[in-house]
């Protein structure tokens, strides 16, 4: 039994914006920071309340979680917040519960662990720069693989035909005209590749950026299904990030070659050079043999340490 199964049994968590996996353990409340918004004039409203700091009642913009806040012992929230107003609502209600904020992306301008000060947070990121800069504590996040087990997960996959070379989905984040720029080469040496870019929210692009872009966001089982039929993963990571985004975790869930720019990859625990092209310190014209190259197996074991079970231990591990 895990650290943490015990410590339900007699304790209740909040999780914000957590993985929908953790709904079976008891005592586990699993919401969304800020409930969601039909209509675009709530939406720009609420953007008036992130940045005008006088503003009150700011949980008319919280999900269902703050209207049941009390009672929890302890409460993870994901990095999704915009502003110290969540966790004083919070800990006013729970004055002397464990707060958990959990950084799954770079720390950002508007979402500094110093915003939180006097607060009794403890931080914790994905990112080793950003906790020796921050003073935070390090835990790798998890891949949340979309239903069933591993194995289950595995068994699909041998319903698809491997018909692509290199597969990318993701946000945009800056990315865009670096990942044209890669598909064009890709293109240019044979490659055949699928690359499907969601937009940054609010954000407009020129006519031409028209035909890279998703027209929406999607269930994940279509960006499975985009891996189950590709030979490798394409991770594009951000400028001095060395932690891992889900696409080396998708890798080694779904026994597919990684293809990066981050070269902080190497001091992983599943990196094999088999199954990692690091872009930047190989050049392109040498993916060809690294496709050809059979999949380097990685243990179990290995893997399992990148599931959701075993990131909530590590809250329970010194």
């Amino acid at each position: 039994m895990y650290k943490f199964e015990e410590y339900l049994q007699n304790h209740r968590v909040l999780i914000l914006d957590g993985s929908k996996r953790l709904a079976k353990y008891p005592n586990i409340t699993l919401d969304r920071i800020y409930r969601p918004l039909r209509h675009k004039w709530e939406r720009d409203w609420r953007k008036v309340y992130e940045h005008v700091s006088f503003l009150k009642n700011r949980q008319q913009w919280y999900g269902d979680w703050a209207n049941h806040a009390t009672g929890y012992d302890m409460a993870i929230f994901i990095n999704g917040i915009r502003g110290r107003d969540v966790i004083e609502f919070f800990r006013e209600k729970n004055p002397h519960a464990r707060i958990i904020m959990y950084y799954e992306t770079p720390v950002e301008k508007r979402n500094k662990p110093r915003d939180y000060q006097g607060l009794g947070v403890e931080f914790v990121s994905f990112d080793r720069d950003d906790c020796a800069r921050w003073g935070m504590k390090y835990s790798h996040f998890y891949y949340d693989y979309y239903e069933g087990t591993i194995d289950d997960l595995r068994r699909e996959q041998q319903n698809f035909e491997v018909n692509n070379d290199i597969y990318f989905c993701g946000y945009d984040k800056h990315r865009l005209d670096y990942l044209i720029d890669l598909q064009n080469q890709f293109r240019a040496l044979g490659y055949s590749n699928k690359m499907i870019v969601v937009r940054t929210p609010h954000k407009h692009y020129a006519r031409r950026y028209e035909k890279y872009l998703s027209p929406g966001r999607f269930p994940y089982r279509v960006l499975a299904e985009g891996i189950y039929q590709s030979k490798a993963i394409l991770d594009i990571v951000e400028p001095g990030q060395r932690g891992i985004t889900l696409r080396p975790m998708e890798s080694i869930f779904f026994r597919k070659k990684l293809i990066t720019n981050n070269p902080y990859i190497v001091n992983y625990d599943f990196y094999r050079k088999n199954n990692v092209f690091i872009i930047g310190q190989q050049p392109l014209t040498e993916i060809e043999e690294f496709l050809r190259v059979p999949y380097e197996e990685v243990p179990l074991e290995i893997v399992q340490r990148y599931t959701v079970e075993s990131w909530m231990e590590r809250f329970f591990t010194k």
